[in-house]
């Protein structure tokens, strides 16, 4: 996202997340579920409560999607949780030299209003940063790193500011304690790869937020899937607001199955139209009626093969000539049936398994 010196101006992805990460239960399930440390157990997460921001200055960026969240450790002691929610798509150098300083004004404000610990020090501080970008994070995670090595002991003056990276494309989410964890859903459908990916995950949601007690948080996730989500898969459309999270359930499915209808009538009009070329073009060498009986099938057949051999490739990766060759030998009705498959089977494997 691009930085200036004006005030930050939050994206709609911004607020959604800002929306999603001020639910109690979504904060709970991702240090639970991301943070594998062994202070987390110790969290009293009954504890967890908001902190106001507002202590930024007006002489910094006054940012609209920073969040504070504190819970008790070890039964008795604050830990403030800084979210840092920058949910950037490319790396940012400079992100812990932003994190000492936000870290750093949250201290002033702690001090000038006397929230100290029962020995009159300040409390620990875990910042987070949360990437969902397609690269993976190079960036420093650490002050030092960004700070010219000297020698000496004039290196044990150079500060140091760590902070724990989230890096969702490298996450793994199909762990059995996951399957309950609201963090989890939220990666899922941030990674997701097609509209039927992302439809799994968001059946699975509206299951798990029936219950009354997640209203805010359904609230919460139906905003971002409109504002973010929506606007990914279906760019070209203009998709209504959504009044429940019940409605974002069915409008996507109605998308996906359109999606399915316009695959099997460009494969038909393809198809088709290959073959009357191929079959043109080869009808003026052998003779127009023989030519043009044959092409028109070795072209329909060759589209067959091209769209087969397309669609499987975006559904599961780059072919070895081994699999080419094994599509190319399939007859018409299996070329049918292999494109109906591609919507179910998990793998290259499972797709060409007899029936």
């Amino acid at each position: 996202m691009p930085k200036n010196n004006t005030d930050f101006i939050a994206t709609p992805h911004d607020h959604c997340y800002k929306l999603l990460f001020s639910q109690q239960v979504l904060v709970r399930d991702l240090l639970r579920g991301f943070v594998p440390e062994d202070w987390v157990g110790q969290l009293d997460f009954d504890t967890l409560e908001k902190v106001s921001t507002e202590y930024v200055s007006h002489e910094l960026l006054r940012r609209s999607n920073d969040l504070v969240w504190r819970l008790r450790l070890n039964g008795d002691k604050w830990l403030y949780v800084y979210v840092m929610l920058e949910f950037q798509s490319s790396n940012d150098r400079w992100m812990a030299l932003r994190l000492m300083t936000y870290t750093g004004l949250l201290y002033q404000d702690l001090a000038r209003n006397h929230q100290l610990t029962d020995d009159g020090k300040l409390p620990p501080v875990f910042p987070i940063v949360i990437h969902n970008g397609l690269t993976p994070w190079r960036s420093p995670l650490d002050l030092s790193e960004l700070i010219e090595q000297v020698p000496g002991h004039l290196s044990g003056y150079t500060p140091k500011m760590k902070y724990f990276l989230l890096d969702e494309s490298a996450q793994l989410t199909d762990r059995p304690e996951q399957r309950e964890n609201f963090a989890a859903d939220l990666i899922d459908l941030e990674c997701s790869k097609s509209s039927e990916d992302a439809l799994k995950v968001v059946k699975r949601l509206g299951v798990k937020l029936r219950q009354l007690e997640h209203q805010p948080l359904a609230e919460a996730f139906k905003a971002w899937i409109q504002a973010v989500l929506v606007k990914r898969l279906f760019p070209a459309e203009n998709i209504p607001q959504f009044d429940s999270f019940e409605e974002v359930t069915t409008v996507l499915e109605e998308r996906v199955d359109q999606w399915r209808e316009d695959i099997q009538r460009d494969a038909k009009r393809k198809g088709l139209e290959q073959g009357l070329e191929q079959g043109l073009e080869q009808g003026l060498e052998q003779g127009l009626e023989q030519g043009l009986e044959q092409g028109l099938e070795q072209g329909r057949r060759s589209a067959r093969i091209e769209l087969l051999t397309q669609l499987t490739e975006q559904r599961f990766g780059p072919l070895s000539v081994m699999q080419r060759e094994q599509l190319a030998e399939f007859d018409q009705r299996q070329h049918e049936m292999l494109i109906t498959r591609l919507f179910t089977a998990e793998s290259f494997e499972e797709l060409v398994a007899p029936a």
